[in-house]
């Protein structure tokens, strides 16, 4: 009895520190759907990069998913638009069907768009949509991302209706992501591989 009562207390402890470090971790809202950090770890040659998930979903099958970076050596928005839009462009191996673009939408502010037919984890339609974004010539770059995916086992996708995709898709993303505002960069990593749900913190 008094090793039931341990390890229930045992239980309840290590729930409400999931919770409480669900709960903490921080959250976008975008396009009424709130997202979560589930990982941050710092790029080699850049800065940090911070990616959030709705709650129940995971890297193995979220249907969109928001990046947050920042790229604190690259004074050059446009620059750094085309360093995104090359570092898609060099991968296409992974996938046919690509489309990419550079659409310029005001004087410190550029979105890049980039799909592609991947075939893991799941063949998947994914599109994502760079708000890359500076305040003036002398601050560093950010960029706003929001991806999404269509998996061919839930959404049919031929040659005829790729194209409407890709532009319904872009044209209900637009309004919103031209007027996100990116959030201040988490400089921590945060390890999801072993939880999706909660994540690990690791200072």
């Amino acid at each position: 009895m008094k090793k039931f009562f341990i390890g229930t207390i045992f239980l309840f402890i290590v729930g409400a520190v999931a919770f409480a470090i669900m709960n903490n971790l921080p959250k976008i809202k975008f396009m009424g759907n709130d997202y979560y950090l589930k990982w941050s770890n710092p790029n080699a040659s850049e800065g940090y990069i911070n990616e959030y998930l709705r709650k129940d979903e995971t890297f193995d099958d979220y249907h969109t998913m928001i990046t947050v970076s920042d790229f604190p050596n690259v004074k050059n928005q446009l620059e750094a638009a085309k360093r995104i839009y090359r570092t898609f462009y060099d991968n296409v191996q992974m996938g046919t069907a690509v489309f990419a673009s550079i659409n310029s939408i005001t004087d410190n502010s550029t979105l890049v768009r980039f799909c592609a037919m991947a075939q893991v984890p799941r063949r998947n339609l994914e599109c994502s949509y760079h708000n890359v974004q500076q305040t003036d010539e002398n601050s560093p770059v950010t960029i706003f991302q929001f991806t999404q995916r269509y998996y061919t086992d839930e959404v049919s996708i031929t040659t005829q209706n790729f194209t409407k995709l890709i532009d319904d898709g872009f044209n209900e993303v637009r309004p919103h992501i031209i007027i996100a505002k990116t959030p201040d960069i988490v400089r921590r990593k945060i390890d999801a591989k072993s939880s999706y749900q909660y994540g690990i913190i690791k200072k």
